[in-house]
């Protein structure tokens, strides 16, 4: 049986890990596959602490286990020493310090290779392995939330089926490296993304299951965390000046973080200094407000952590979301400068990119992590004095600036037909508004040939945003609050999710006293609870309104949104235009091959599942039952 069974080869690139590298072996040994088709291959690069000892010992009493060298001492050289030498038809990285759940997961890799036909498999990699420290366990709460790590990483996602090995790609078959070759070793962290990344240009298919989830241990302090994503951001720095396609502005915000940081730090001290000119003074307080609403989030993810998990979290979580991510933006400051030329490497067996500044700058992150540490609640008082006393009551005071009748912007994403439901809505109000009493103003994100041929009911406004990824669009924004804030709106009221995005944030920058959200639907749109980003834009608008009882029920329970913020009304409907003569009627119900006394119910919908097609079926059913 064991030879029709495919030979597994475990790849393990160590160094200096003499604390797990017994329990991880032990681990794969006691993995319930057939004996005499698995290998594990431990690449050590040149350990100091008693690693190659403890390997050697467990090789010498399991033939199963070899001791490889890797003189490279990088990561994605000892992945390549145990490709190039090893025997499996299947190839599995498991690093040194993690805790595989239990003993059926080589039996799973194969399972998933035959079943899904895949080249490559990617695995859940949560930080949550036993006997964490209460530092470790908050380090695995920031990393798994949202602003802990890239939206659209797998790592700590439960999703089984075909997607992108880009993540968390981790097995391959042997003729993957026929096709793309090995990893790139001048990578010294990434490695594994750039690997899988061409393995994914290269059309190959990639599985992912989290039957196949490896548990790592997260690190032990803040200064280990603070280096670990140092070495992650000059990763990145390299992967992107090799791929720039894989490079998009969410990549770029720790790095815009970290200089934001430095720059305000610097600007504070001129400031006390020397004072600020016009300029520099606006770039201070722009730069003062982004810090400011990072803060806002950060603390609005240490609260949802906590209510979850514990208020131990508390203190130590916003530290962790600071060295995240100021880790990681500069390390990839290092990595530009490394890449323009102004520090070199020191040493080419050294694991780091700028060993001679390494400690240098590491003591000053421990520092200033210290610093706030005790500053922390002196600090939380100011922020939230500073916004009773100058936010709310100057900065951003919002009330009616002019009389006359109500200025209203209607902001939607794009009115492609007028026979949409939120579109025809929106229509309909905007055709029956007193315009002694309201001036409308109707704004899309994206104009239409039914909108540029056929809309007349007001001022039509194009901010010609087709994507918010492109710089463009960014400029568009700053025109759209600037437009709202010297036009003297009252009211923005904002329809479907991209409008709401932006303008919600832009209406309340600009001080307009009212701001409406919509709540057509109930939320088909959200994938499991609302977004960090969502509960902070749910902060700022006025009133809420939603179409029916059963939406402001939905957004009050699944959204958090106080029931007194939301306000029903009913969707309205226009008579006129439908035709109530008898022989049309009767030319309707001959076209149906209908009889002229029979009862007819119908529904008029778009065939998707947010208009519950599936509902009318069943309350014809009933009707047609009695």
């Amino acid at each position: 049986m064991s030879g029709h069974t495919p030979f597994i080869t475990v790849v393990m690139p160590v160094r200096n890990e003499a604390r797990f590298i017994a329990d991880t072996l032990a681990q794969l040994l006691a993995q319930d596959y057939p004996h005499d088709r698995l290998e594990i291959l431990v690449a050590d690069g040149m350990s100091e602490d008693g690693t190659r000892d403890i390997v050697d010992r467990i090789a010498q009493e399991d033939e199963r286990v070899r001791l490889l060298d890797n003189p490279k001492r990088r990561s994605s050289a000892g992945r390549n020493v145990g490709f190039r030498d090893g025997r499996g038809d299947y190839f599995v990285v498991v690093d040194g310090h993690c805790h595989i759940p239990d003993n059926q997961l080589l039996r799973h890799v194969a399972d998933c290779f035959e079943r899904s036909g895949a080249h490559c498999l990617g695995r859940p990699q949560p930080l949550d392995p036993p006997d964490l420290s209460p530092f470790q366990r908050s380090v695995a709460l920031a990393r798994a939330s949202r602003l802990g790590h890239g939206g659209d990483s797998l790592i700590y996602d439960d999703f089984e089926g075909f997607a992108s090995p880009v993540s968390n790609g981790a097995a391959y078959r042997r003729e993957v490296f026929e096709r793309v070759g090995y990893v790139d070793e001048d990578f010294d962290a990434c490695e594994d993304v750039e690997f899988n990344h061409r393995v994914e240009q290269a059309g190959l298919k990639a599985y992912t299951s989290p039957k196949l989830t490896v548990r790592y241990y997260p690190r032990e302090n803040l200064s280990a965390l603070v280096g670990q994503m140092r070495r992650y951001g000059r990763g990145r720095t390299r992967l992107y000046r090799k791929h720039p396609a894989l490079l998009s502005l969410s990549a770029l915000v720790p790095a815009c973080f970290a200089g934001g940081a430095a720059a305000f730090a610097a600007l504070l001290s001129l400031d006390l200094l020397f004072g600020l000119s016009t300029f520099l003074a606006f770039v201070f307080s722009a730069l003062g407000l982004a810090l400011l609403a990072y803060a806002v989030l950060v603390g609005l993810a240490t609260v949802r952590i906590c209510r979850e998990h514990g208020w131990s979290h508390a203190l130590r979580l916003p530290l962790v979301f600071l060295a995240v991510h100021g880790g990681l933006g500069l390390g990839m400051w290092e990595g530009c400068a490394v890449i323009c030329g102004l520090q070199r490497h020191t040493s080419p067996h050294s694991q780091n990119v700028i060993p001679a500044k390494e400690s240098l700058c590491q003591t000053e992150f421990i520092l200033f992590f210290q610093m706030v540490k005790k500053a922390w609640t002196p600090f939380v008082k100011g922020v939230t004095t500073f916004c009773r006393d100058n936010m709310c009551s100057r900065i951003f005071m919002r009330r009616r600036r002019s009389d006359g009748p109500i200025r209203i912007a209607f902001l939607i994403d794009a009115i492609l037909s007028p026979t949409g439901g939120t579109e025809r809505q929106l229509l309909l109000l905007l055709e029956g508004l007193d315009r002694r009493e309201f001036e409308p103003h109707l704004c899309v994100l994206r104009n239409s040939s039914w909108t540029r041929e056929h809309f007349s009911l007001c001022p039509l406004h194009d901010l010609g945003i087709e994507s918010f990824r492109r710089c463009r669009a960014w400029k568009s924004i700053f025109r759209f609050a600037r437009w709202l804030r010297k036009e003297n709106f009252d009211i923005v009221q904002a329809h479907f999710i991209d409008a709401s995005l932006m303008g919600i944030p832009v209406a309340w920058m600009a001080r307009v006293p009212g701001i409406i959200a919509m709540r057509k639907n109930q939320g088909y749109w959200m994938t499991g609870k609302p977004s960090i980003v969502q509960q902070f834009l749910n902060m700022l608008p006025d009133v809420f309104v939603a179409n029916s009882e059963s939406t402001r029920q939905w957004s009050h329970r699944v959204e958090g949104i106080g029931l007194d913020r939301i306000r029903v009304i009913h969707n309205g409907f226009a008579g006129h235009g439908i035709p109530h003569d008898h022989g049309f009627r009767i030319m309707a119900r001959d076209l149906l091959g209908l009889s002229g006394d029979a009862r007819v119910v119908g529904i008029v919908a778009n065939l998707r599942p947010v208009k519950r097609i599936d509902v009318f079926l069943r309350a014809a059913a009933l009707v047609h039952a009695e």
